[in-house]
């Protein structure tokens, strides 16, 4: 195995249903990974919710759920399901709180492509 495999199983990731998804081509995960970490759906999240733009926060935080299910990224994915699922209910209080538990799980995925 390699040393991004075994970051990725540590962080919470299946690491089978994503050999399957991303048959079995490790770099293009990487590639993908590494695109994921480059996008600003983090920082749109944020902007929205300091806004208070339910909208705009549903559609950011909907991305990165997105992303981060079809990278089996198991925690940042449940951190922000949380989330999304608030602003489909059009709540936005508690918004703030919960980025930033989307934000550590966002920084433990960043620290994984380092390796």
């Amino acid at each position: 195995m390699s040393k991004l495999t075994d970051a990725l199983i540590e962080y919470g990731v299946d690491i089978e249903d994503v050999k399957k998804r991303f048959v079995e081509d490790e770099e293009f995960y990487r590639e993908c990974l590494d695109m994921f970490c480059d996008d600003n759906s983090l920082e749109q999240l944020k902007l929205a919710i300091d806004k208070g733009e339910i909208q705009e926060a549903f559609n950011a935080a909907h991305t990165i759920k997105g992303i981060a299910g079809n990278l089996g990224l198991t925690p940042l994915f449940d951190a922000v399901s949380e989330l999304v699922e608030d602003l489909r209910a059009d709540k936005i209080e508690g918004a703030l709180k919960k980025y930033t538990n989307i934000e550590l799980e966002y920084e433990k995925v960043k620290a994984i492509t380092k390796i």
